[in-house]
């Protein structure tokens, strides 16, 4: 993986088609200094998916991506999201639908992003963490707007990777 350091610039997207559309327009060069963080949603209604299909935005992103690093994460605006989606959003077992289709697509350079709320009380979350930093280097975290301290939501995700 490209040092993260040197990439410049991480545009938060949603896999809609006109967002994908512009970025898969965008050179390699500039793709090779971005990390971009894809807010996964479904596709568009189909006969065959008639509540959309994350697995063709995934698709589509391993398209303009190839094998860049670039953050996975959930789209959690109700307009955008499915039946699958909700079901990775689920905190149940440390969140272990989305950390099984994080596997499915390991062959990708994902970056999956950590899901915390205000209201956790963090066990779910460690027990991602501890999971998923065994199969991916790098993990990414989303914070509330409103956190009054941030020590209380980084600590437990930090203690994880000492752990290792």
């Amino acid at each position: 993986m490209k040092p993260i350091q040197d990439l410049i610039y991480s545009p938060v997207v949603k896999t809609r088609d006109a967002e994908l559309k512009g970025l898969e327009q965008l050179s390699s060069s500039v793709k090779d200094k971005i990390l971009p963080v894809y807010e996964l949603t479904k596709s568009r209604k189909s006969s065959r998916a008639p509540d959309g299909d994350i697995f063709k935005r995934m698709k589509k992103i391993a398209e303009i991506q190839q094998d860049r690093p670039f953050v996975l994460d959930l789209c959690t605006d109700e307009k955008y999201i499915n039946p699958q989606i909700e079901q990775l959003l689920d905190e149940s077992r440390g969140y272990s639908y989305w950390l099984g289709f994080l596997n499915i697509h390991k062959n990708l350079n994902i970056i999956p992003m950590v899901h915390l709320y205000d209201d956790e009380d963090f066990e779910e979350v460690e027990s991602f963490v501890r999971s998923a930093v065994v199969d991916f280097q790098v993990l990414a975290v989303r914070l509330p707007f409103d956190l009054d301290d941030i020590e209380h939501y980084v600590a437990p995700i930090a203690r994880c990777y000492l752990r290792q």
